[in-house]
């Protein structure tokens, strides 16, 4: 038995000689600004210490279970990297820690402020949690997630799972009632990314996912149960799809539509009808990416502040902007171009109508 120890022990140093703090440093792809929950938040948000100027952030691994993160993601402190650095599950020995959040066991995980555990992309991703102290991921509030929320059922996991656990999330896509953990979305392949504030992250099921090479209006001004296609579109966006073609349900808005035209739209209940299309408008919106990192393609002309845009039309391609937002602060902008979103008034065969 001393000799396995031994052994053992000389296995465990080789293991802490090989980790390398620099194991390389890379871009995250998590905008600082989903790490921020509130307003008192925002009041004072210093830019991640642990971020590089060009944006990259180092890349540790634990030296017990070895999960790699970006130091800026999981707020690691710069003296506190070393070769031995242990992930905030490992210093504690929690070995039988799961997150509250998705009840899953492993990965980055970091207390609450209840002594429970949660995932650092869990509490990113769901609505109501926040991090107290926000430069260093610590202090996980989850004490304000409403009850409706937790009795969400995951698609991906509750037929093997008997008891309601953890918090879902839902599609993004207007008012889709697809949920599933975080975890248990990503792991199958759910589409999340960075969104506009305040909605943070923006989730797409496999219902609605649509082709990324297409600008469609997603974020603050059209998460709706309207009928949006854009310019480019191969696919109609949000509560009502359109089918140009009679027979042809794989392919959607290819073909110019206009008023009388007799289409195939998807009603409220889920299932398709022959309807008219009674009126056709047009929005132009605007392509932003802010100082935070977080982008936006669904910004009106008028909410350019800096420029009065509706008389000059739209900035140059590269030109820093002022942006006024919902929360009725200005924000620091970057103008990318713009799109046009075609809206389509419909009238069923019973005399109702979707717009």
């Amino acid at each position: 038995p001393d000799s396995s120890n031994e052994e053992n022990d000389a296995r465990w140093e080789t293991k802490l000689d090989e980790v390398v703090t620099s194991e390389g440093k890379t871009k995250p792809l998590i905008p600082e600004m989903c790490f921020i929950y509130s307003e008192e938040n925002i009041e004072y948000s210093p830019p991640n210490a642990f971020l590089e100027e060009d944006g990259t952030s180092l890349l540790i691994s634990c030296a017990k279970c070895c999960v790699r993160v970006h130091a800026s993601c999981y707020g690691i402190p710069s003296h506190e990297i070393c070769d031995g650095w242990l992930c905030a599950r490992c210093k504690r020995n929690a070995w039988t820690a799961e997150c509250c959040l998705c009840n899953l066991r492993g990965g980055a995980l970091k207390q609450t402020k209840n002594n429970k555990w949660a995932h650092v992309m869990c509490a990113v991703a769901v609505p109501e949690v926040r991090f107290t102290n926000v430069p260093e991921r610590t202090q996980i509030d989850v004490g304000r997630i409403p009850l409706q929320r937790l009795k969400l059922k995951c698609i991906f996991c509750r037929h093997r799972v008997k008891r309601v656990s953890g918090a879902c999330i839902q599609c993004s896509y207007g008012r889709c009632p697809a949920s599933f953990h975080v975890t248990c979305a990503h792991a199958a392949g759910v589409l999340m990314e960075p969104d506009d504030w305040p909605y943070v992250v923006n989730i797409t099921c496999f219902r609605h996912k649509i082709n990324p090479n297409v600008f469609t209006a997603q974020s603050k001004h059209s998460k709706n149960e309207s009928c949006i296609a854009t310019t480019t579109s191969t696919a109609a966006a949000a509560g009502a799809t359109i089918l140009c073609e009679l027979g042809h349900k794989s392919k959607a808005c290819e073909k110019v539509i206009s008023v009388g035209q007799t289409v195939i739209t998807k009603h409220r209940n889920t299932r398709y009808y022959s309807c008219r299309v009674m009126a056709v408008t047009s929005q132009t919106f605007y392509e932003v990416m802010f100082d935070d990192g977080s982008f936006s393609r669904d910004t009106f002309p008028e909410d350019i502040v800096s420029r009065d845009c509706l008389k000059l039309g739209p900035p140059a391609e590269g030109e820093v902007v002022q942006v006024k937002w919902p929360d009725g602060k200005l924000y620091g902008a970057k103008y990318f171009g713009s799109n046009i979103a075609h809206m389509y008034q419909v009238e069923f065969e019973d005399g109702s109508q979707i717009a």
